[in-house]
């Protein structure tokens, strides 16, 4: 996280509502501020909800390899994935965000098209998928740091569900 060094970071946790939970709390050092519902058994679509917001985040596509963000019925920005699994997620406001991942690292990273670190997501590599570690830049726009942080925990938690499947991710 050196590219981090000149600002200051917020961290947040995303962890299972409860043992039997497939929903996700996502809290900072105090408390819980957002909840990932997901509500279907048979498909991996979910609902994003914080004191202020809520947001769908859903698959799409023809073989469900784009994923979509909805608020108040309007598309607020679609992650496609590139070649070699690179996904970047690009916003209503014309701004793109890359998912970058190492092939030797339990980080991944959203980077702005500056390629300047915004959000890293950290998952001890045997652990359990449906738990991490965020650190997010504090100057980030609100809606910016929730989309990036649910879409980010999404991706984290089915890339790790297809691998498991033999899908790939």
């Amino acid at each position: 996280m050196n590219q981090h060094s000149q600002h200051n970071i917020k961290t947040f946790y995303w962890y299972p509502a409860h043992w039997a939970s497939r929903d996700l709390y996502i809290a900072d050092e105090e408390e819980v501020v957002a909840q990932m519902t997901f509500p279907s058994f048979w498909n991996f679509d979910t609902v994003y909800t914080d004191r202020y917001m809520e947001m769908e985040i859903r698959q799409a596509g023809f073989f469900r390899n784009r994923i979509e963000i909805i608020r108040n019925d309007t598309v607020l920005g679609e992650m496609n994935g590139g070649f070699w699994g690179n996904r970047v997620i690009t916003l209503i406001n014309g701004h793109s965000y890359w998912l970058d991942r190492s092939l030797w690292s339990s980080e991944v990273h959203w980077k702005s098209e500056s390629g300047e670190i915004q959000m890293t997501f950290h998952q001890p590599v045997f652990s359990s998928p449906r738990k991490g570690t965020i650190y997010a830049k504090d100057d980030l726009p609100y809606e910016i740091e929730r989309v990036l942080l649910s879409v980010g925990v999404f991706h984290r938690i089915l890339s790790r569900r297809r691998k498991n499947q033999g899908i790939g991710g």
